[in-house]
């Protein structure tokens, strides 16, 4: 359990686990997740599922007009190594932004695996030679 109290859904493991060992029907290359309504646990927001998901994509995805004022989690295939990447923009309220960021350590933890990570909160914080980096 985090700091924050919060867990991670174990449906959210699981695809995770599903995900990361290429066992998905359809390839997902990006997995959003976000803290559920009754702010117990973390889950499964949405998932891109295409053959090849860019930094392009990425950056898309995060331009949407509800992103730029809320917070959450993903896991992004970026070349085959997966990058965990907690989004909190500048413009998402105060509140938001600490539960995430109390929560993050638990997200790496749950999801043990990924070879990067990503704290951003604006579009230019996806550099590629940050995407490329190796923890």
């Amino acid at each position: 359990m985090a700091s924050s109290g919060i867990e991670i859904n174990a449906e959210l493991k699981d695809e995770f686990n599903k995900m990361k060992q290429n066992k998905l029907a359809t390839p997902m290359e990006l997995l959003v997740m976000q803290l559920s309504d009754d702010k117990k646990s973390i889950i499964k927001k949405e998932d891109f599922c295409k053959e090849s998901c860019t930094r392009d994509d990425l950056l898309e995805f995060l331009g949407q007009p509800e992103l730029k004022k809320d917070c959450c989690y993903m896991v992004f295939d970026y070349k085959k190594k997966l990058t965990l990447i907690k989004w909190a923009p500048d413009t998402a309220p105060a509140s938001k932004k600490m539960i995430y960021a109390s929560t993050f350590s638990t997200v790496k933890t749950a999801l043990d695996g990924c070879k990067n990570y990503i704290e951003a909160s604006e579009l230019d914080d996806f550099t590629e030679s940050e995407l490329a980096k190796t923890r």
